[in-house]
């Protein structure tokens, strides 16, 4: 079976956050490059299997469901929720980031997947 991803607005607006930062900040091309294609290699797999990433290891959205998948190189993980076929995207964030904290605050608005 194929799942859909599904990107929100948010996690787009994180992603281009994080790479805004990498090329104009840090000035590193390169790891803006490498962010996005580990991204895309994380994207394939969750397309397949989104259940081969863990559950969240926060107890707020491990009860509500969201997987996190750890781009482990880059140090950022990505959080998703599974939805019959539909893979929603959420965020992208920083390992050294509170994501718990800003999760739960996007979770708050219009664009949460319940």
């Amino acid at each position: 079976m194929t799942y859909n991803l599904i990107t929100t607005d948010k996690m787009d607006s994180l992603l281009d956050a994080c790479i805004h930062y990498l090329l104009f900040t840090l000035k590193n091309k390169q790891a803006a490059s490498h962010l996005l294609n580990c991204l895309e290699n994380v994207y394939e797999h969750l397309e397949l299997n989104p259940f081969i990433f863990p559950k969240s290891k926060d107890s707020f959205l491990n009860a509500l469901n969201y997987h996190e998948a750890i781009i482990s190189d880059m140090n950022y993980i990505l959080i998703y929720k599974v939805v019959n076929i539909n893979v929603y995207i959420l965020g992208i964030f920083h390992c050294l980031e509170d994501y718990s904290e800003k999760i739960k605050i996007i979770w708050h608005t219009d664009e949460s997947i319940e």
